[in-house]
């Protein structure tokens, strides 16, 4: 894992070269002056660093507190102490052991940027979730759950806390005897269907219990219970009874203790004869599917993309793979009819950072090369001095080709084994 502050150091030293250095500040405290002893010279010229951005990286006094994250244009500079003046005071003053960057060459926001759009054009292997519920892997922005009586319901972003993916939903028992969040949805009569679900509870006394329930008649239809400390699959198949016409998913909390809670992922709906599942939403492009795969679930197998049963796609040799509006389908030959969790191999861009703590799995080596490049692109030609030009185009070339040997490296292969564009395949199976 690396972090936002990684990335940046690494993107900077890569543009910079020797020029940027991470430095220790000195005591001191006045908001509208920083002393870093590493820049002390005798040879450096005062008005050397004027106009270069001060980037305050960590906090230590208040450990990670202000003036953490804050950037100031470099006023003033006083070679023989090492003392800078920045532009405009800092909300805290820079003191003993607080981290300081100076950036020459580009702004740190702009980094940051850069970083951020590296992010999201580099890809890693994860699975996606069919489902005919809404917001079956907990990912999306509006979610489709709702808080039913005696929950509290909200998303966690706390590792251990979500099973695949970055975030899961978190029931919180206000109390009640059964507190429990809802999807409901149409139904239709002797309809039959698989569902299934991941669940964790935040303690051993705690019990999670997911629930197919018939709203139209308020009775109960399945049930399956987790008392359990790790993350488990709860799975159950039902009928929908005469006279349902609306059935409600329940991920349920069945513990009456204030502040027990219970933690859902990868809530997925089978229909038997259902013919087409729309993908999650960070899936964007029909490119980002690849073949159908059972996934064993269970507290071994948290965030592992990989512990597949591979020779289950078999059973779906021709899956196709439609766009309409913002939402990508699949549309499985034959219809799912099984009782077991099944998943889609899928490519997902890596999620952009939103602050320096926040961290990321990508390769740093990988992510620094290519935001470099971007960097350099933001540097375009109107902005460089025409007898800099020949220089600056070789430099753009280079970091062009190095992201390019980075991307060979590092960015993965979906395996397309079922030819999409193959379309007289369907044509009497049209959906």
């Amino acid at each position: 894992m690396a972090s936002r502050t990684q990335y940046r150091q690494e993107t900077a030293r890569l543009l910079s070269g020797a020029q940027f250095l991470e430095s220790t500040a000195s005591t001191n405290a006045d908001t509208s002056k920083v002393i870093l002893a590493d820049y002390a010279s005798t040879v450096i010229q005062n008005d050397h660093f004027i106009g270069f951005v001060m980037y305050v990286s960590y906090d230590a006094g208040a450990v990670h507190g202000a003036p953490e994250g804050e950037y100031k244009r470099i006023a003033d500079y006083t070679a023989s102490t090492g003392t800078f003046v920045p532009d405009s005071a800092f909300t805290a003053a820079v003191t003993a052991s607080d981290k300081v960057e100076i950036h020459g060459v580009i702004h740190p926001v702009l980094i940051h940027e850069a970083i951020d759009r590296a992010l999201r054009k580099s890809l890693y292997y994860t699975l996606a979730v069919p489902s005919a519920l809404t917001d079956a892997d907990m990912e999306a922005s509006v979610s489709g759950w709702t808080a039913g009586a005696g929950c509290t319901l909200s998303r966690t972003v706390v590792a251990g806390e979500f099973y695949r993916g970055l975030q899961a939903s978190k029931v919180l028992n206000t109390g009640a005897a059964a507190s429990y969040a809802y999807q409901r949805i149409n139904a239709v009569a002797g309809d039959t269907g698989y569902v299934v679900a991941v669940s964790r509870n935040n303690a051993i006394t705690t019990s999670s219990k997911l629930v197919v329930y018939d709203y139209t008649n308020s009775a109960e239809i399945e049930s399956v219970t987790n008392a359990e400390f790790d993350w488990q699959s709860l799975g159950v198949q039902f009928t929908v009874p005469a006279d349902c016409h609306q059935v409600e998913f329940r991920l349920q909390n069945i513990t009456a203790t204030i502040n027990a809670y219970s933690m859902w992922d990868q809530v997925q709906l089978l229909w038997q004869g259902q013919k087409r599942y729309a993908m999650p939403s960070w899936v964007t492009e029909p490119w980002q599917v690849g073949r159908t795969v059972y996934q064993m679930e269970g507290s071994n197998f948290v965030n592992d993309g990989h512990m597949t049963d591979r020779t289950a796609s078999t059973r779906w040799s021709h899956i196709r793979t439609k766009k309409e509006l913002a939402t990508v389908y699949i549309v499985p030959d034959p219809p799912f009819n099984n009782a077991q969790p099944v998943y889609v191999e899928c490519l997902r861009p890596y999620a952009a950072l939103a602050s320096d703590s926040a961290t990321s799995d990508a390769d740093l080596d990988w992510i620094a090369t290519k935001a470099k490049y971007e960097c350099l692109r933001m540097l375009a030609a109107p902005m460089v001095p025409t007898r800099e030009l020949g220089e600056f185009k070789k430099s753009l070339d280079e970091a062009k080709m190095e992201a390019a040997a980075m991307e060979a490296r590092f960015q993965p292969k979906i395996e397309q084994r079922w030819g999409f564009a193959d379309e007289e395949l369907f044509s009497l199976r049209q959906v």
